[in-house]
């Protein structure tokens, strides 16, 4: 690898993150090809969700092998370690009346390729094992919390064969992190610099889903099942075709029970949690500093029905980079049907739009956030409005561990959510004020512009999906009118 080279590379992200389009894809040499099918073909985690880690299999492992790359446009040849790029997370969010936020755990680089031992430069997260914690107490809901603690490649361990992670010594150190299979869930106990907790998380509406999953999607689609693409990152960005990166999107549990305590050690007072969350296993091999995404869950009630039947679930993702990756799926009960309601609705298809029509300025990334988000997806009979209420429910997640995190955030968000689902122009579904969670994540802040320049830019950079237009619907825009780009702006597509 030629690091005078690279590092020129390197200092081009900053642009290729902003407005313009990638570099045209050029002849490239890549090598084992054969490995990036086997790590594809480890999407939806075989073993379950209480298996084990999925970078930390020995199928991983075989398949993630040096990448030759050849990049004419930026007359760079480097030697990639593939295996450095893996990333893996366990994300449980939990609403519960005394709190809202989320736990993650994530695997990052976990055989050290990147992490002091070959190439310093590209080590995007802490190699090893490490541990967030985001959310707010309701006795102070306007001073949330954010911890991120890395426990280095010595300071972790995690499980081949079963969902299990140690960080840090529980008896010698002020934050660590534990993670056990129980039962049919799994014990989260940990301490971080503004918590403590000891919690149990079990699939919720096990039987709405199992529902659901057989009778929805297909083996290579499941409903509310794993979700791959490999048009994400770096590679992506420069206008590459190989798949050098990929990443899966798994929501294990879309919904979830989390019981058990939480202390806000800045009170020292205790939480008694019995509420609801979300579970999430994502994983693959992702350069993430130069994409981002947008995310938000609801599960709660759909006020047309009564008892289990008001069960309602809606779920929105969308990467920047991508859009096989863009879609809303959601689960309701209807009158006069046994069986729930399952929609899987793209924006690949032209069935999904969204955006962040109110922002606001926030110092600790440098640059402005979202407060308010509309998603609007759509077929030619189900249409699915959103209103996400994020307001100052919000804090970053900010961690100096290495270059890319000092530059980089991920805004946690505890809003609430209104959603209305009409099947041909007739509501058949409601929920309003529904505590749901959700994030943004981006690069800190644009270096070299102005404030004025940079909220500019916010304007448009996140037209990511904007507008989609459906033949099957006679080329109505899924949403109105006012919600396109300010008057003489074109939207900003990252794709």
């Amino acid at each position: 690898m030629r690091f005078p080279k690279f590092a020129a590379a390197a200092a081009l992200i900053p642009t290729l993150i902003g407005c313009g389009q990638p570099a045209p894809a050029t002849e490239q040499t890549l090598e084992v090809v054969s490995k990036q099918q086997a790590i594809v073909n480890l999407e939806g985690n075989e073993a379950g969700p209480l298996g084990g880690w999925n970078i930390m299999s020995q199928t991983w492992k075989d398949a993630a092998g040096d990448t030759s790359v050849d990049l004419p446009v930026l007359d760079v040849d480097l030697t990639l370690p593939l295996d450095g790029l893996s990333l893996e997370w366990d994300y449980f969010m939990i609403h519960d009346d005394d709190f809202t936020g989320i736990i993650g755990y994530v695997v990052a680089d976990p055989r050290g390729l990147l992490g002091g031992k070959k190439i310093d430069l590209l080590n995007l997260m802490p190699s090893g094992g490490n541990v967030t914690i985001a959310g707010e107490f309701s006795d102070r809901p306007s001073d949330p919390i954010a911890d991120f603690a890395a426990f280095g490649l010595d300071g972790f361990a995690a499980g081949e064969s079963s969902r299990t992670f140690t960080g840090g010594n529980e008896k010698n150190d002020a934050q660590w992190a534990t993670m056990e299979v129980e039962g049919d869930g799994v014990r989260l106990r940990g301490q971080t610099a503004s918590a403590a907790y000891d919690l149990l998380v079990t699939e919720d509406w096990a039987a709405d889903f199992a529902n659901v999953r057989s009778n929805h999607g297909t083996a290579g689609d499941p409903a509310f099942g794993p979700a791959t693409s490999t048009e994400i990152g770096l590679t992506n960005r420069l206008g590459l075709n190989f798949d050098t990166e990929q990443w899966t999107v798994n929501m294990l549990w879309p919904r979830s029970r989390v019981q058990g305590t939480i202390v806000d050690l800045a009170t020292g007072n205790s939480k008694s949690i019995d509420g609801h969350g979300y579970r999430e296993n994502s994983f693959g091999r992702w350069a993430f500093v130069v994409d981002g995404w947008d995310f938000a869950i609801a599960s709660g009630e759909n006020t047309m029905q009564e008892g289990e039947r008001d069960h309602l679930q809606w779920t929105w993702q969308t990467y920047h980079l991508d859009d096989k990756l863009d879609f809303v799926e959601v689960m309701f009960y209807e009158d006069g049907q046994a069986d729930p309601t399952y929609l899987r609705l793209d924006g690949n298809k032209g069935e999904l739009g969204w955006e962040h029509d109110r922002w606001k300025y926030d110092s600790a990334v440098g640059r402005c956030v979202p407060t308010e988000t509309d998603v609007i997806a759509a077929n030619g009979e189900y249409r699915v409005t959103t209103k996400i209420n994020i307001g100052d429910r919000q804090v970053p997640i900010l961690s100096d561990a290495t270059w890319v995190t000092n530059l980089y955030a991920i805004m946690e968000h505890f809003p609430t959510v209104d959603v209305t689902i009409t099947r041909n122009g007739q509501k058949v579904a409601e929920g309003n004020g529904i505590q749901a969670g959700g994030e943004i994540s981006f690069l800190r802040e644009d270096l070299g512009l102005s404030g004025s320049q940079r909220r500019r830019l916010e304007r448009k950079a996140f037209w990511a999906g904007w507008p989609f237009i459906d033949d099957n619907l006679a080329h109505e825009p899924l949403a109105p009118a006012h919600l396109g780009p300010p008057t003489g702006q074109q939207p900003f597509y990252f794709q």
